[in-house]
């Protein structure tokens, strides 16, 4: 009969994405994925049978539990200018399970090279994909009122927003770089 598991998947799954957000996958070393979810190597491998399908599973739950909840905000039908203004104010640090964390976890992944595996790759293009679609969605809603600017697109000023959101997440991953306080003025005029 096999032993039940002494850890919550969940809770592991969660911890390992931290680990991932804040190290990278070069820097999350399989000692440190151990030490912060609490399981055992044995553990940890019964789920995941490697190191590289624990790591796209984090970037799906940080999609899902990050990512989703960011887009939603964007796509709200009651968004208003202030906040649009306000998700640039706090891009780049976000709270994950009472620790501050710096920098999308998604952006480091294309950033660093963890896309030379083919499923990253894949799941960061459609991750950057809906977050431009989001802040296109955004800009739509916010110049429903007549405050678009002449001959602007919503879609591709989404997209260019979309580019300084994830400049802007990249660079947040490491220590502060003070172009990001620039980028965040560009990432609010996309809507002027």
């Amino acid at each position: 009969m096999a032993r039940p598991r002494k850890f919550d998947e969940n809770l592991a799954r969660s911890a390992a994405m931290a680990t991932f957000w804040r190290h990278g996958y070069s820097g999350a070393s399989y000692d440190k994925l151990v030490e912060a979810t609490g399981a055992s190597r044995k553990g940890l491998y019964s789920i995941w049978p490697d190191k590289a399908s624990l790591y796209l599973d984090c970037l799906n739950y940080y999609r899902t539990n990050v990512g989703a909840p960011f887009m939603e905000q964007l796509r709200s039908s009651s968004i208003s200018a202030d906040d649009f203004d306000a998700i640039w104010r706090e891009l780049g640090v976000m709270e994950h399970n009472g620790e501050l964390m710096r920098g999308c976890m998604i952006c480091r992944a294309a950033v660093e090279g963890a896309a030379k595996s083919e499923k990253v790759r894949l799941a960061t293009h459609a991750y950057f994909r809906d977050i431009g679609a989001a802040f296109g969605e955004a800009l739509t809603t916010l110049w429903r009122g007549g405050d678009a600017p002449e001959g602007v697109n919503p879609v591709a000023r989404g997209q260019e927003a979309a580019a300084v959101f994830i400049s802007i997440s990249a660079l947040a991953a490491s220590p502060f770089d003070p172009a990001i306080a620039q980028l965040r003025n560009v990432g609010r005029r996309t809507r002027l």
